[in-house]
């Protein structure tokens, strides 16, 4: 890599040899001191490298030889600097971008949050945005240290931050406590029952650790527990010494009915398009928009989308480019007779049914009516399921019976 540098700023060409003695030239150019590299055989000529300063070197062993020299390619920094004499405007163009990207580099330009997955990075930018942290601020500003701080007081269902600065972009990469506040109490409790979270009947029980106080087939309420953590340690006499308590755990199959209502309107306002989308393109350049798009109107809904101009993955720039998308909409009412009104309150239901079963549950049953009158179109009814509705709850302390076998003669 160095030799390379090393010929760049001193220059080089490429050359054609044509020769009835190539040998003996070649073996002049070695005998003087004349470096060749990327010597090529085109079966009627040579093609090779040299310094341009050794082009002048050839001549004498040019006429010894009966040779030709013809040279192809240029290439190095003199030769730039002799093209750039001639063509100032260009020069001085390549000078002024060299500038202005040293500058930029100095500022951060972009920041990219990662692994958010409950909290918006709209909100975490906004956040960083109050403690000064912001695109075209300087990169010396920046203390990710600090900012990894702010973020984790922020946001404190954040256990894990990483703020990283590369080039002229700054990564905040977080992750996120997955797990429910309830689920974090039951994680640090030693021990718990499992209670029904809905009134219902047990379909089938699978005990794994744990105690079982319901069977198939029995009925249970809301909050009865199913599968106690308290397990009865018995003594000679069969009569509770202690208890110990473990995590209970089992699959839980309850059928429960959950009540339906849904109720629409019979007429509903909808936008509707009219015309064909206008679309407008906007540059944007150190914060600032230049576009001929103009102000929004009032009806009309807008779409855009921008990209940054990146020179590499961490050397974003102060410029941007992206689309406005405007559509012009008008409000129409829309009235549904008793068979679309049917239709939709039976889409609504789907929709619901579809969800249910995404959580798991089996639907058995539905008994849903549909009433419509002048303005509204109601449905309810029951639904019913069969799914696992468990919690865990922290098992309630015991106290044992007193040994009586112990201190008797």
């Amino acid at each position: 890599m160095t030799e390379k540098i090393r010929r760049y700023l001193k220059g080089y060409v490429r050359i054609r040899l044509e020769s009835p003695m190539p040998e003996r030239f070649l073996s002049l150019c070695v005998h003087n001191g004349i470096l060749l590299w990327n010597l090529k055989n085109q079966r009627l000529f040579y093609e090779m490298e040299l310094a341009a300063a050794d082009v002048f070197r050839l001549k004498p062993f040019c006429k010894k030889t009966a040779s030709r020299i013809r040279i192809l390619e240029r290439h190095g920094l003199p030769f730039l600097l002799k093209t750039g004499k001639k063509r100032k405007a260009l020069l001085a163009g390549v000078l002024v971008c060299a500038m202005f990207l040293y500058g930029c580099s100095w500022f951060l330009w972009d920041i990219r949050v990662e692994g958010n997955l409950h909290n918006s990075g709209e909100t975490i930018l906004r956040m960083l945005d109050q403690e000064g942290v912001r695109a075209g601020i300087l990169k010396s500003r920046v203390d990710c240290s600090e900012i990894a701080a702010s973020v984790r007081q922020a946001f404190p269902d954040v256990v894990w931050v990483s703020a990283k600065l590369e080039g002229t972009c700054l990564t905040v990469s977080i992750r996120e406590n997955q797990q429910k506040a309830q689920d974090s109490e039951e994680s640090d409790a030693a021990s718990w029952d499992l209670t029904a979270d809905r009134d219902g009947t047990v379909v089938s029980i699978v005990t794994r650790q744990g105690m079982p106080l319901v069977q198939a087939g029995q009925q249970v309420k809301k909050g009865d527990v199913l599968v106690t953590g308290a397990l009865e340690i018995l003594n000679n006499e069969q009569t509770v010494q202690r208890y110990e308590y473990v995590r209970a755990d089992a699959d839980i199959l309850m059928k429960v009915s959950y009540q339906y209502y849904d109720e629409f309107p019979m007429k509903e306002t909808r936008k509707q398009s009219v015309g064909s989308p206008e679309s407008h393109f906007f540059i944007r350049l150190f914060g600032r928009e230049f576009s001929l798009a103009g102000q929004p109107g009032e009806m009309q809904e807008t779409i855009r989308w921008e990209k940054p101009v990146r020179l590499t993955k961490s050397f974003c720039l102060p410029v941007s480019y992206g689309k406005i998308i405007r559509q012009t909409y008008r409000k129409v009412t829309v009235s549904y007779d008793e068979e679309k009104a049917k239709a939709v309150a039976k889409e609504h239901l789907t929709r619901f049914l579809s969800n249910l079963v995404e959580e798991g549950a089996e639907v058995t049953d539905h008994q849903v009516r549909v009433q419509i009158d002048t303005d509204t179109c109601v449905s309810k009814g029951t639904v019913t399921v069969i799914r696992s509705c468990v919690k865990k709850t922290p098992v309630t302390v015991r106290e044992s019976s007193p040994d009586l076998s112990e201190g008797q003669p």
